[in-house]
């Protein structure tokens, strides 16, 4: 699953394909390369780098065994809880998180 920059960068697009056990290739705009882990979920390129992120699908598209294990690994990461317990992409987690990062910027 390919995630490429454009007006709508919404994060869920990649969370859903690795649900579905599918390695995601993101663009590092915005939120997009926080929910893979580079090298064992998916890839993130630099925005616009046609280059880039062709190598990183063909990688996956070549290596049958690379694309299994970064899907499991993706599906796991994507089903996971965080640190409470929560589902890590789960309203009430996400909402920890940017709770954490407010107080954290207003002290």
């Amino acid at each position: 699953m390919h995630r490429p920059p454009g007006r709508r960068r919404r994060a869920a697009g990649g969370v859903e394909a690795q649900a579905l056990g599918l390695p995601a290739v993101v663009s590092r705009v915005c939120g997009l390369p926080d929910v893979i882990r580079e090298g064992q979920t998916g890839y993130s390129v630099p925005p616009a780098d046609a280059g880039a992120l062709a190598i990183s699908i063909e990688k996956l598209a070549l290596d049958a065994g690379l694309r299994s294990r970064m899907g499991a690994a993706a599906r796991a990461w994507a089903l996971s809880a965080d640190e409470a317990g929560r589902p890590r992409w789960g309203a009430a987690s996400m909402n920890a998180r940017l709770l954490a990062f407010y107080k954290e910027i207003l002290r």
